[in-house]
């Protein structure tokens, strides 16, 4: 049977922080700055459209890019290696394909969801108790899917090989059986992440890498074994 626990998971993350805390701290607070596009009017608020059109494409490349970056970073500490700030700009190679995987889960996930809240619109007011059960469905079936490819955008940025559609059906054989393991490592993680936004800001930068890595454990546990003997793309 497969199956994990959270708390070593968790411990993993601690551990491996522990080793490189210093680099990890300036480094996830690097990746929480730059990967927030989400307020741009506010950065460029007296720019014309235009330059504020191209502003925003750029940060948007850019948030991906270190996003990618960011990942790239602690697998490399899950591997044993040292953190270093540069390697968060180094993998802009992978931009097209990651974008792409992510425009790939969004659609798989985002139209059941779609579909699931139009048919709750419908239902409001006409039958309460069909529109409570068209809620409850549209939530599990979301996030079933959702944690059903939680590790395509994953297997694109380890393993530079694997293919887009190919990650995704990966990523499904991988979490069979340990769905629900994964939302509770999710949850601890959140829970984790508001308590380090608590304790003030270096709370959250210590909590953020910590469950990121307890993550991606997770995720090298259940990688396939022909997978694991691949060598990583340099």
């Amino acid at each position: 049977m497969k199956t994990f626990s959270i708390k070593e998971a968790i411990r993993v993350g601690w551990e491996l922080f522990k080793k490189d805390k210093a680099n990890l701290i300036i480094i996830a607070f690097a990746f929480s700055v730059f990967s927030n596009v989400s307020n741009l009017d506010r950065i460029l608020p007296e720019m014309p459209l235009a330059l504020s059109i191209v502003g925003g494409s750029v940060l948007f490349i850019l948030a991906f890019i270190i996003q990618i970056g960011w990942f790239k970073t602690l697998f490399k500490v899950l591997d044993g290696g040292k953190a270093e700030f540069g390697e968060l700009f180094e993998h802009g190679r992978l931009f097209f394909k990651y974008l792409g995987a992510f425009l790939m889960f969004g659609l798989r996930v985002g139209i059941p969801a779609t579909i699931g809240a139009l048919v709750c619109i419908f239902l409001l007011g006409v039958n309460w108790l069909l529109f409570g059960v068209a809620i409850i469905a549209t939530v599990v079936i979301t996030g079933y899917l959702a944690l059903k490819y939680s590790f395509a955008l994953l297997l694109i940025i380890d393993r530079e090989e694997v293919g887009i559609s190919q990650s995704f059906k990966v990523s499904s054989q991988m979490t069979e059986g340990i769905k629900l393991k994964l939302l509770g490592l999710n949850i601890v993680s959140g829970l984790l992440t508001i308590l380090g936004l608590v304790a003030l800001i270096i709370g959250y930068l210590v909590a953020l890498p910590v469950t990121t890595l307890a993550s991606l454990s997770v995720y090298r546990k259940f990688l396939p074994p022909e997978m694991k003997e691949t060598n990583l793309v340099a």
